[in-house]
């Protein structure tokens, strides 16, 4: 029987980041990946020779002295990555009501941006964006020089709604809508948090940029870099068991019929997935897995991804989110109603930079809408899903072109994707885009920590902290400080 000292489940971001530390430090670490693609909501796809994401479409506070480039540089990956700045005066455009407003990047840059829209509401903007910064600050790399550990001093803002909060700052609805325009990257106005919001948007007001190429490049970095320092990493190798003895996990499953030992085991897949493969020790009452399976999941994504004609429709260094409704807020009822929520995006590509090579257009879909197909595969889905998809696809080509009226002409073909194939592909319950909803109502129960109680497994990834990039970044250090130390890791990622 193979032995480890840490045996991880699941090749997402978080679970790669940890083998990528904890092998760097010396453990003897195996990465265990059920698909034969690695990397989770990393991963890249290739239609017509066009690379296209699966789930991350930008990303933030990659400048020289921010977070993400800080713990990229501590992974020893971040000179190797293709990167591209966006637009730094608008990398997000918000389209609500026939009007167009920018998020600009820089703090200052925002607030001067967005007063030319609402110059009545200059200092209620000063207040609202100090505020995220003061959030954001919490996790920067300043913070982490001097308090040397990562921080957990968020709590307030956790249990603070961010809807609440700006109400707070400005009467003006139309200046709330458009803060809060980007919305479908944090959740629903009913349980988003100050700091889940702040901690997203703060990083994309610090840079925002996209990966050249697909994101598919920071797993294969990461892998080789988990590899150099001698891990093991594996694809179609399902953790099918967690066998215990005791109170403790002795070894994994895999596939049936191998097992492996290990000291301890991470789990990077939703804790449902992991109590479900867990056999029954003493550490882990019955109310633990209760309370973990009745937690709501966030909401899905509906994704076009266009391959676009030769030279024909331009490369566009920013993001439209389109909303035609006064909320900017996703609302499970908003396809019912016939109001559209919308990301398009046009990624980087190291072919051109003055003509887009893909498209893709981004809509919130809730599980219900294809719980009709959940007990179908991927091969035998029928031929009423294939209905259901292109007619979404095309109702969502017709709403972008009367916004980018070029797009309709450059089409040559497109493929689309539900949270069906989510959750088939990347292993997120239900297809969701963000994991467990971290709930401002019920911060406590929401906010799984790193460390389980079982005395060896721990957990880590976007289900039980922030999601997004950063988010799983800063869980996975937290994971990881369990083994190695607060201190020790947060001096290593702060000098590096």
């Amino acid at each position: 029987m193979e032995k480890y000292d840490v045996t991880i489940i699941g090749s997402g971001l978080g679970g790669l980041v940890c083998a990528d530390i904890l092998s760097k430090e010396g453990y003897k670490v195996c990465v265990l990946e059920k698909n034969a693609d690695f990397g989770g909501c990393l991963r890249s796809y290739i239609r017509k020779g066009r690379i296209l994401d699966t789930g991350i479409h930008y990303a933030g506070s990659l400048d020289e002295g921010q977070i993400l480039n800080q713990y990229f540089k501590y992974t020893g990956i971040r000179d190797k990555l293709k990167i591209k700045r966006m637009d730094e005066d608008g990398f997000d455009i918000i389209h609500r009501m026939g009007k167009e407003y920018k998020y600009a990047m820089g703090h200052e840059n925002f607030i001067e941006t967005l007063s030319q829209n609402f110059p009545k509401e200059k200092e209620n903007i000063r207040k609202i964006i100090k505020t995220f910064k003061n959030i954001g600050d919490l996790i920067s790399v300043d913070h982490l020089k001097q308090k040397k550990n990562f921080s957990s001093d968020g709590m307030h803002y956790f249990n603070t709604s961010i809807s609440d909060f700006l109400k707070e700052c400005t009467d003006n609805a139309d200046l709330r809508s458009v803060i809060s325009g980007t919305s479908m990257q944090c959740g629903e106005e009913e349980n988003t948090s100050l700091y889940v919001f702040s901690t997203i948007i703060n990083s994309s007001i610090e840079s925002a940029y996209r990966f050249v190429d697909g994101s598919q490049q920071v797993a294969d970095l990461l892998i080789e870099s988990i590899k150099s320092h001698g891990g093991e990493v594996r694809n179609k190798a399902e953790a099918t068991r967690l066998i215990t003895h005791g109170k403790i996990i002795t070894c994994a499953e895999i596939n049936g019929n191998e097992l492996i030992e290990s000291k301890y085991f991470i789990s990077g897949i939703h804790p449902s997935g992991t109590l479900k493969i867990l056999e029954k020790t003493p550490s882990l009452k019955k109310a633990h897995f209760s309370r973990v399976n009745s937690l709501k999941n966030s909401f899905g994504f509906f994704t076009l991804s266009i391959i676009l004609k030769g030279n024909t429709f331009p490369y566009l260094n920013r993001n439209y989110y389109y909303h035609d409704e006064n909320s900017s807020w996703v609302d499970s009822n908003c396809e019912k109603q016939g109001m559209k929520k919308v990301l398009f995006c046009t990624p980087a590509s190291s072919y051109s930079e003055q003509y887009a090579k893909t498209a893709q257009i981004l809509e919130p879909m809730y599980w219900h809408e294809v719980e009709k197909w959940e007990h179908t595969t991927l091969s035998s889905r029928e031929a009423d899903y294939t209905a259901f998809k292109q007619k979404r696809a095309e109702t969502l080509i017709e709403y972008i072109a009367k916004y980018q009226p070029q797009l309709k002409g450059a089409i040559e073909t497109y493929s689309t994707s539900t949270p069906l194939t989510y959750r088939d592909y990347t292993g997120t319950k239900n297809g969701s885009a963000y994991g467990i909803v971290k709930d401002y109502n019920h911060a406590l129960k929401c906010l799984l920590p790193s460390k389980t109680k079982v005395p060896n497994l721990f957990i880590t990834g976007q289900n039980n902290n922030v999601h997004g990039m950063i988010g799983v970044f800063m869980t996975a250090m937290y994971t990881c400080s369990e083994l190695l130390g607060t201190q020790y890791l947060a001096e290593k990622v702060a000098n590096a």
